[in-house]
């Protein structure tokens, strides 16, 4: 049952090569962040830094449409849950938003797959922290204020042979422009989050429901004001999410304060084709959710929980 329930299964359904750039915006990975997301997490990266976060709002709303201004990053978001809890704290193979003030002069998006590394004449590269080595990461969008990458596989060499919390940095390059800048981001093993319909990290999940019917897998999107019926078939909640690939085997879910059953908890894909930094969890539904209304879904990776989410039945 647990082949069955792999990443197959959505790279099928939902993340075909053929469907990449409309799957990755409804995902909101390959575009930027909504206004009011992006407007609040400026906010909190300001206030984290001491800094006007109604100046820094202002800013990054005047330079969508500027090209002339000096790279600066104001800090990373968790490309999935936009949690402030999240801020500034990266894991390996984690997509990314990274917010700030003419990080290039012009707006590119991903077209193909694997990732390219360069993107509309900007880089980004992080340093690792043991060996010194500057990586670079996969790119999915580029703009001014934002830009959505992938954190290097490599960076999770080495993590385990060093104690305490671990800090490297960021770096965007403007190589034909000679620009660049940097931010120094808390590092671990996992920080994941939960892509959600709405593309804001809350609400509904962006997610499937997965039915085996006579040896067959029926699956639809989560819709809202639609409960969730779980019949006699095995039926199953697929997430997408990011971060928590590399975690050390205790992934934990809960519906309504019930907990279930987490089947598969991994990468998404596997091989050139993959999509960078993208996860996936399978969670066996038990009928007695049936009727309980508007629950909330808490996955929890390590001991820390992604952002909440909500679903009904």
């Amino acid at each position: 049952m647990k082949k069955i329930l792999t990443a197959t299964i959505a790279l099928l359904v939902l993340f075909s090569a053929n469907v990449f750039a409309q799957s990755a915006s409804e995902l909101r990975v390959n575009g930027p962040a909504k206004p009011a997301v992006a407007k609040r997490i400026v906010r909190a990266l300001a206030e984290l830094d001491g800094r006007d976060g109604d100046q820094d709002v202002h800013e990054w709303t005047a330079n969508a449409a500027t090209v002339d201004f000096a790279a600066t990053i104001y800090g990373v978001a968790n490309a999935a849950s936009y949690a402030e809890e999240q801020l500034n704290s990266v894991a390996p193979d984690q997509i990314i938003a990274i917010f700030g003030t003419g990080l290039t002069t012009n707006t590119g998006y991903a077209q193909t797959l694997p990732l390219t590394t360069e993107l509309s004449g900007v880089s980004v590269t992080i340093q690792h922290p043991v060996t010194g080595e500057r990586l670079p990461a996969p790119l999915f969008f580029v703009s001014p204020s934002q830009i959505n990458a992938a954190i290097p596989s490599a960076l999770l060499n080495g993590l385990d042979t060093v104690s305490g919390e671990l800090t490297t940095t960021i770096f965007v390059s403007q190589p034909n422009a000679n620009k660049f800048s940097q931010k120094a981001v808390s590092l671990k093993r996992t920080n994941a989050g939960i892509f959600s319909a709405n593309s804001s990290g809350r609400g509904l999940p962006a997610g499937l429901v997965l039915r085996v019917i006579n040896q067959q897998f029926v699956y639809s999107p989560i819709v809202s004001g639609t409960p969730i019926v779980i019949a006699n078939e095995p039926t199953y909640l697929v997430l997408f999410g990011t971060g928590l690939r590399h975690n050390a085997g205790t992934v934990v879910a809960s519906i309504g304060g019930v907990n279930v059953p987490v089947l598969y908890s991994g990468a998404q894909g596997t091989g050139p084709r993959a999509f960078a930094g993208l996860d996936q969890i399978n969670i066996l539904l038990p009928q007695s959710l049936n009727g309980r209304g508007n629950v909330n879904l808490v996955v929890t990776v390590d001991g820390l929980a992604a952002n909440v989410l909500d679903l009904r039945f």
